[in-house]
């Protein structure tokens, strides 16, 4: 937790206070949670809107055809682009995202039920 920018410590804090609106938006208000594979990919779709928000919030853009060609084809340049330009490749639809940051999201979502049940 240390090792993250205060950027990072932030965002991981508002990620899970919308923890609870999250769940309740899909009708689940108390109890145990459990959550079958179209709820893991909604609330997948939920967050990723959130995060968007937050990165359009602290000044970051989606990038250019030519800008996401070069972020794609080095990590480095995609470091550069997302830490000194604020601008970020997955700042987009969650239905455009690759399915490298779907599954991200996908596993952060299904993460849910251990936080919720091992805190009631």
């Amino acid at each position: 937790w240390n090792k993250l920018s205060v950027s990072l410590q932030w965002s991981n804090l508002y990620s899970a206070y919308s923890i609870s609106p999250k769940l309740r938006s899909i009708g689940i208000t108390d109890g145990y949670v459990k959550l079958d594979n179209d709820q893991i990919t909604l609330l997948a779709e939920v967050e990723h809107n959130r995060w968007n928000m937050e990165k359009l919030l602290l000044g970051f853009r989606k990038p250019t055809a030519e800008e996401e060609e070069l972020i794609y084809g080095s990590k480095e340049m995609g470091d550069i682009f997302k830490k000194k330009r604020f601008v970020h490749p997955d700042i987009r639809p969650y239905d455009e995202l690759k399915e490298s940051s779907k599954a991200y999201d996908r596993c952060i979502t299904a993460g849910i039920p251990l936080v919720v049940n091992n805190n009631t």
